[in-house]
């Protein structure tokens, strides 16, 4: 259905049927076929407002087959948004009268099943030039990735870097240099390595490893 035009004061957001806006067309909305392997939307949200906050909200996701996940890709930020996990997006509009390009993406996940994380090794430098430890694990599923070195209190000191999402293409990778999250060095003695994970339909699965700090 073609997306007829809005008043004053509001943002407009419509579906494209093609990729290239130039030559698209502007719909309401855009149904595809659900046996589709993957399926891709182009949205063009415009306002007359500068600089204006704008959200684009969803609903009704939650009914989505388990199997699909869905994203949302800022075509100017690169703001990725999982819209199982959330209900709103909200950017600066810009000049007046400018479009912003949201791409959203429908990809079939590879396991149904119960998350978990898998394979978990953590091995440590070998010299004092390569102080701190690399985390290698993988998921069962897709997931928000997130590491911290806590200590056997259970107190956070100090936060892994790396990758922020487990794709089930590979081993996902984080690193700690070592240093607490003041920047120092942490004194000596045992520590835990702790990785959390968070799939898109609410699901957590977390592991815990000792880790000895010789530096």
């Amino acid at each position: 259905m073609l997306k007829p035009p809005t008043g004053g004061g509001h943002a407009y957001l419509r579906f494209l049927s093609d990729s290239d806006p130039t030559r698209a067309v502007a719909n309401s909305f855009d149904m595809r076929s659900s046996n589709s392997a993957k399926a891709e939307w182009l949205a063009a949200v415009s306002s007359d407002r500068t600089n204006a906050d704008v959200t684009i909200t969803w609903d009704n996701l939650a009914v989505a087959p388990r199997r699909a996940g869905f994203t949302l890709t800022d075509s100017v930020t690169g703001t990725r948004v999982d819209m199982k996990s959330r209900s709103s997006y909200t950017f600066r509009s810009g000049e007046a009268g400018s479009t912003r390009y949201l791409k959203v993406t429908m990809t079939p996940t590879l396991s149904a099943g119960p998350l978990a994380i898998t394979g978990m090794t953590v091995v440590g430098g070998r010299s004092a030039a390569d102080a701190g430890f690399t985390v290698r694990f993988s998921t069962t599923a897709e997931a928000d990735i997130t590491g911290a070195i806590k200590s056997l209190s259970g107190k956070t000191v100090a936060e892994l870097s790396g990758a922020s999402r487990s794709t089930m293409t590979g081993a996902t990778t984080l690193r700690w240099d070592g240093r607490a999250r003041s920047g120092g060095t942490l004194p000596p003695g045992p520590y835990l390595v702790e990785v959390t994970a968070r799939s898109a339909d609410g699901q957590t699965a977390k592991f815990v490893q000792p880790i000895q700090n010789l530096r």
